[in-house]
């Protein structure tokens, strides 16, 4: 597939579904990439094999440590209102920032988030096509 046919790709997915720009799908440098950030990298030439490759494997790639980083940032993104409630001995109800320290911590809640996270991104790889 050529970019170019990668960047129409991503137009459609995120005309029809734009909350998925906001999607983390990479680390380029120390910068964690979005959905959305990640196209206009593509449209300008930027990273284009670094993008390319981590829209080949969203969702599949074993790096722990970079899925614990972009999960992170996913939820350190939800608006400050919102709340996650969390089921279990304690019930409560966590802000984004508070799910990104579990993560961040390695808690076993932040294990399972990462893990849902991956679920997540493996559901994004199929929106687009993947």
């Amino acid at each position: 597939m050529t970019v170019e046919e990668v960047v129409q790709r991503l137009e459609k997915a995120l005309r029809e579904r734009p909350a998925l720009a906001r999607v983390p799908i990479t680390v380029i440098g120390n910068r964690v990439v979005t959905l959305g950030e990640a196209l206009e990298m593509l449209r300008r030439g930027e990273h284009v094999e670094e993008v390319l490759r981590a829209l080949e494997t969203l969702g599949l790639s074993n790096e722990y440590e970079k899925l614990r980083l972009l999960a992170a940032e996913f939820f350190r993104r939800m608006p400050p209102h919102m709340r996650v409630m969390v089921l279990g001995g304690e019930t409560r109800a966590l802000s984004g920032e508070e799910l990104a320290e579990e993560i961040l911590k390695g808690t076993e809640l932040g294990k399972k988030l990462v893990e849902e996270f991956r679920s997540y991104l493996l559901t994004v790889r199929a929106l687009l096509g993947g």
